[in-house]
């Protein structure tokens, strides 16, 4: 079973926050919810927090985002789905860009 180490969330400094917020074009909001990755260059689905979302993308946590393919569906637990592309990854954290897949 694929399940999320939420011990080993990596910590950032506050400057890389506020770096990555200066690039935004949406505010994003927290929401702390579950979901899934989902791709069909994978055996099956990842599961995943969702973190913070905006009109435009979100921050996930997984297990590890090196197994994330660069274009994904991301499946809202409570429901909801939508196409992202990878804009950024660290070891178990990425950023994505809600697309059309």
């Amino acid at each position: 079973m694929n399940t999320v180490d939420w011990t080993v969330a990596p910590q950032l400094p506050v400057e890389v926050h506020r770096a990555y917020a200066e690039m935004r074009k949406d505010e994003r909001t927290l929401v702390f919810k579950t979901g899934k990755i989902r791709s069909e260059m994978m055996a099956g689905p990842i599961l995943c927090a969702i973190v913070n979302v905006s009109d435009g993308g979100a921050c996930i946590l997984v297990p590890d985002a090196v197994k994330v393919p660069l274009e994904f569906v991301l499946q809202f637990d409570d429901g909801g789905q939508y196409g992202c592309r990878v804009c950024w990854r660290s070891q178990n954290r990425l950023g994505a860009s809600f697309v059309k897949l």
